[in-house]
């Protein structure tokens, strides 16, 4: 998957709608692109559907209270969570003690209630479960919250000294992602066929013979395969340079550099290494393509192959077919 399958699909991996195969493709190259884990990181944080989303009060007291009334999986992202969060570890903790304490003071309460005969303690007990109950309602959630609302201020400064560099990181998520749509867009622009055209060291022509080149105006690229001759040792390394410069001029129009080792086997299999040349950068004339071979000294001259380019004008739509009359 290139970048721009990737970033729209994000959504789907996200919330886990794609198919095993295209998840495990697209985590794939998350994990090799910087730029696109950027973005899911992004959006994680703007969903808050991420690993760092701190679960809901209610879970957090379910947990601390009460943990077999959860689901074993909830249960699990919880102890996950609380393990990664000191925040959150400390609210589940401090839940915690206020139910001991709010049990213990119910436990307390019971002892001290005088009763001789059973039926004054069965008469004496709706009052002290009434008096549990308002002390579970009343004691135990003003309890939790002498804990979780300074957390919650806090949490709503922080929020609030970040937004603008949150919107900062949006703003430049918003611009990469617009930069690698543009890539994908100019390729659909065209859709027409590359043919390779051949440049070998062994065929030179001069003069009108040279290998010619046809660059059509609606074509983005030009495929050459280079033929060369590679006459350096294959335990030696270095690097193999493709230069096109136009004849008679010094300067470079198009470049591109081969470790030794893939072009030897791109010769090996196919005969020639494939270069994808803009169509800008080669205007109607003559040409040089010419081979270098360096590794940290001065480079050596494999192949020097002369060619011509001619433009040609793109295809026309072709007109409807004439139906003779019968």
């Amino acid at each position: 998957m290139n970048h721009a399958d990737v970033l729209a699909l994000l959504p789907d991996l996200l919330h886990d709608r794609l198919e095993e195969d295209a998840a495990e493709s697209a985590r794939s190259h998350l994990a090799g692109c910087a730029d696109c884990s950027t973005a899911m990181e992004t959006l994680e944080m703007l969903t808050g559907t991420g690993e760092t989303a701190h679960p809901i009060s209610s879970e957090v007291v379910a947990f601390a209270v009460r943990p077999d009334s959860l689901d074993k999986d909830v249960r699990g992202r919880l102890e996950t969570h609380l393990r990664a969060c000191p925040s959150c570890a400390e609210e589940a903790t401090a839940t915690r003690d206020a139910d001991r304490a709010a049990m213990a003071n119910e436990r307390q309460g019971a002892g001290t209630v005088p009763f001789r005969k059973r039926s004054s303690w069965r008469s004496a007990w709706p009052g002290l479960a009434a008096a549990a109950a308002l002390t579970l309602l009343l004691g135990y959630p003003a309890s939790l919250g002498l804990f979780r609302l300074p957390r919650v201020a806090e949490e709503r400064d922080a929020l609030q000294r970040s937004e603008a560099d949150r919107n900062r990181e949006v703003e430049a998520l918003r611009q990469r992602l617009a930069a690698m749509a543009a890539s994908p867009q100019a390729a659909k622009a065209w859709g027409g066929v590359v043919i390779p055209v051949p440049l070998s060291s062994t065929t030179r022509g001069a003069g009108d013979s040279l290998p010619q080149v046809a660059s059509r105006e609606d074509q983005p690229i030009v495929f050459l395969a280079v033929s060369f001759l590679l006459s350096v040792a294959p335990e030696v390394g270095g690097t193999v340079v493709i230069e096109i410069r136009p004849k008679g001029v010094d300067r470079v129009v198009f470049s591109r550099g081969i470790p030794r080792a893939q072009a030897a086997d791109a010769l090996s299999a196919a005969g020639s290494v494939a270069l994808l040349v803009p169509s800008r950068v080669l205007e109607p004339g003559e040409f040089e393509a010419k081979v270098l071979w360096s590794d940290k000294g001065e480079p050596q001259i494999l192949a020097a192959i002369p060619f011509r380019v001619v433009r040609e004008p793109g295809e026309k739509a072709s007109p409807d077919p004439v139906v003779a009359p019968k």
